[in-house]
């Protein structure tokens, strides 16, 4: 009888669930369900005393299955960790030195990313007036920090949260892009602008940063590129097909901005799948810049 009340209401066959003969008046047994449970606390609260024990672990274990054969506690296996008294304990010390050294180096190493050099298969780029296969050439991007990173990734963090980037990454950001030297480096040659926000939070805070980072460049600034339509955050498409229908005519170039001929850095905060900064790259080269260096703060894993 019992184990009629035990029998499964539903069953797979193939990839389909089927209610069984069982399913007919079907009722929890709330005994079994409680027993086990007990049994499986019984279990856990086992495995805890056999993971704490100062006995010989081999006599503890086979104690637990009923071992016929142990005669006493003294048939000690000599092998395990307690006999062997061999159990090391975690310590929180570390070297400082050391720390500090391996902050320097993420700082210091080297990250890149491409951006994409064409839109996903029948996706057209209509509201933006885009090619359907050319145009999309940007530059290897440079990015400062991963959004995980000790260091760097931490300060992008809190400027984040804080709608203000420090002038730390300000000076970070200039060191980097001056070894980097993307293009033949001379006086008044090139030129900065970023992507766009309207987000009331956000809406200055990038804009504040590429401002300051092409004071410290000595580099002029021009933002030059609005956002003239509303999409939902990136984040929340999961695919490149709809990341890029949802900047269709977002992002457009100023009409009647003069614009410098030479290479641009194009910056933005966060880098996630690199479409943003694609198309308004491409927008950038199709109203006549040079070549386009995207740059960001910080990159967040990939979404492709």
């Amino acid at each position: 009888m019992a184990a009629e009340e035990i029998n499964p209401p539903v069953e797979k066959i193939g990839d389909r669930w089927e209610a069984t003969d069982s399913a007919t008046g079907y009722r929890r047994n709330e005994d079994h369900v409680n027993l086990m449970n007990d049994r499986r606390q019984q279990e856990w609260e086992q495995m805890q005393s056999y993971i704490e024990t100062d006995e010989c672990l081999m006599v503890k274990m086979r104690r637990l299955l009923d071992d016929s054969t142990l005669k006493g506690d003294d048939q000690r296996c000599g092998k395990c960790g307690v006999c062997c008294n061999e159990h090391p304990k975690l310590t929180s010390y570390f070297s400082e030195r050391l720390a500090e050294a391996v902050v320097v180096h993420v700082k210091r190493s080297k990250k890149t990313f491409v951006c994409k050099q064409e839109p996903p298969t029948k996706f057209a780029f209509s509201g933006s007036m885009l090619p359907g296969r050319v145009g999309f050439r940007a530059e290897e991007g440079r990015v400062l920090s991963y959004w995980t990173d000790v260091g760097w990734g931490s300060l992008v963090q809190k400027g984040k949260a804080s709608a203000k980037f420090s002038d730390e990454l300000v000076y970070a950001m200039a060191d980097m892009i001056n070894q980097w030297r993307p293009w033949t480096w001379k006086k008044n040659w090139g030129w900065v602008t970023c992507v766009p926000s309207n987000s009331e939070s956000h809406k200055k805070l990038v804009p504040d940063f590429a401002y300051r980072l092409a004071n410290r460049l000595r580099l002029p600034f021009r933002k030059v590129v609005v956002k003239v339509g509303e999409n939902e955050p990136q984040k929340e498409r999961k695919n490149n097909y709809h990341r890029c229908q949802n900047l269709d005519g977002v992002f457009k170039v100023k009409e009647q901005e003069k614009l410098f001929r030479g290479p641009v850095l194009l910056l933005d905060d966060i880098v996630r799948s690199t479409w943003t900064i694609t198309v308004i790259a491409a927008l950038l080269k199709q109203a006549g810049s040079g070549p386009v260096f995207p740059v960001s703060l910080a990159l967040i894993g990939t979404e492709d």
